[in-house]
């Protein structure tokens, strides 16, 4: 049985248009699934389309083999956590995170009980007393977790959870949740625009684009095989290069992008000699070396101009000009600030060597 099931699902808005546009997924019970897309892709609608806090158009919904289309939030066996935490700043801890049970008037002593398992859980057993405003951030988001697993729901819903956060918090919670995950075992939806907190945490990652889902996999498999430039410059960086079809061979084709001759596999598309192509090219897959280092004839290498270096932690991000109208991005792992210092200046020439088997080409010339 899957935890969610929508069956050709829309919804429109006066002002937006169409939203969801004929959308039809299955998760599995279970499953830690992440919606991922830009904003007004329709991934938010979706989520309160599950949660009922919208209702469809036309398809329906359904949560653990029961039609819930028309059901009311409060009875549909999911808990939303929200970007917001939307705790009551009235109320400490130990009672934002019971509130739900209370109205529900299930007995005081499996409301304590249930309560004090569910902050353990979180690790905020020693602030039940404390109030929203005596918390952190990261802590604040804890007690929005505790009060919708306390109810034991079919399905966590995660609208952006984290955004609120700094950045090294952030990085801390997604481990967090994705313990907790497998603590619960039950099904976890999120919904992010944040390509790194999808790939961390999900099992399965749908990219959406216009209300419908445009690829379905694991992390590992989308950004490794992208089904389309979208795709590829969404999840991660891509560099997308336009290119004509020079040669076909049985499992593979030559492409000649700006001044450099790929030999790219085909992966199953069919790509006939002079078709105009988009190459997607990762920075990490590339490699930049000075000119006189560079073989004559040797494939799989562009040439170009340094434009700048940009120290990331333990990664160097090089922008180069290579004739296009953006610059060519290439990562770099180093081992210390101090390798910056034996990196070709700006302004240098360079030559770009490319891992020929890390290349996907697209049909047709798309811009970024």
């Amino acid at each position: 049985m899957n935890a969610i099931s929508l069956t050709h699902l829309t919804k429109s808005f006066p002002t937006a248009g169409r939203v969801v546009d004929d959308l039809t997924l299955r998760v599995r019970q279970g499953e830690f699934i992440t919606l991922l897309g830009p904003s007004g892709c329709g991934k938010t609608t979706t989520l309160r389309l599950i949660a009922g806090f919208e209702f469809p158009d036309s398809g329906s919904v359904s949560v653990a083999g029961t039609d819930v289309t028309d059901v009311p939030p409060y009875r549909r066996p999911v808990n939303t956590v929200f970007q917001d935490y939307a705790l009551f700043p009235h109320m400490n801890v130990e009672q934002n995170v019971g509130y739900g049970m209370w109205v529900a008037r299930l007995p005081k002593r499996e409301i304590s009980e249930r309560v004090a398992a569910a902050l353990q859980m979180v690790g905020l057993s020693e602030k039940a007393a404390a109030r929203p405003s005596e918390l952190s951030g990261g802590q604040k988001q804890r007690v929005a977790l505790a009060r919708a697993i306390v109810r034991r729901p079919k399905v966590l819903l995660l609208d952006e959870p984290l955004s609120a956060l700094d950045a090294k918090l952030r990085e801390a919670m997604q481990v967090e949740l994705r313990h907790l995950h497998r603590k619960l075992g039950i099904t976890f939806l999120l919904v992010t625009h944040d390509q790194s907190e999808a790939m961390v945490m999900s099992d399965r990652i749908l990219i959406m684009e216009a209300g419908k889902v445009v690829q379905d996999g694991s992390p590992l498999d989308l950004y490794d095989s992208p089904a389309s430039p979208y795709v590829a410059d969404f999840l991660g960086t891509s560099n997308l290069i336009p290119g004509n079809v020079h040669a076909t061979e049985l499992d593979s084709i030559r492409v000649k992008a700006v001044d450099a001759l790929f030999r790219v596999r085909t992966r199953g598309r069919s790509l006939p000699t002079s078709a105009n192509v988009t190459l997607a090219i990762r920075p990490e897959k590339t490699e930049v070396i000075a000119p006189e280092s560079s073989p004559v004839g040797t494939p799989a290498q562009l040439t170009g101009r340094i434009i700048e270096h940009f120290f990331h932690g333990g990664m160097l991000r090089t922008a180069i000009d290579i004739g296009l109208p953006l610059p060519f991005l290439v990562d770099t792992q180093i081992k210390s600030a101090a390798m910056q210092g034996q990196q070709l200046p700006p302004g240098s020439p360079c030559r770009l060597r490319v891992d020929e088997d890390s290349i996907v080409a697209f049909a047709g010339s798309h811009r970024p």
